[in-house]
């Protein structure tokens, strides 16, 4: 816990005073709260969750389907930003993650087992 502790103080030392992308990593962190409870802990699913949660996540902390975060970022970032052209690449390995995380994530709401 003290690792979580010293994260959080130390991101929000970082991005506060950056606005949205402080805003942004508060909803994230929500968001991988409440992930958490689905996952076990390997790192392996930690890391799939963390693709998860900056796959749905908008900027301001609202909630996203991928595709629209893929949208978003380009609108934001532009078609030929380094940015947009990562996620491009990664897209199909990205949507593994979510299809995992979303299968440990019904599991979790129906009592199953992970």
């Amino acid at each position: 816990m003290a690792f979580i502790e010293w994260a959080a103080e130390q991101t929000e030392r970082l991005l506060a005073p950056l606005g949205r992308r402080w805003v942004h990593s508060q909803a994230v962190a929500g968001r991988a709260e409440a992930v958490g409870v689905a996952l076990a802990p390997p790192d392996a699913e930690v890391l799939v969750a963390a693709a998860y949660l900056h796959l749905t996540t908008g900027p301001a902390g609202e909630l996203m389907t991928p595709d629209e975060r893929l949208g978003d970022v380009e609108a934001r970032h532009g078609a030929e930003s380094p940015v947009l052209i990562g996620l491009r690449r990664a897209w199909p390995e990205l949507m593994e993650a979510v299809a995992v995380v979303e299968e440990y994530l019904g599991r979790a709401r129906a009592g199953q087992p992970m």
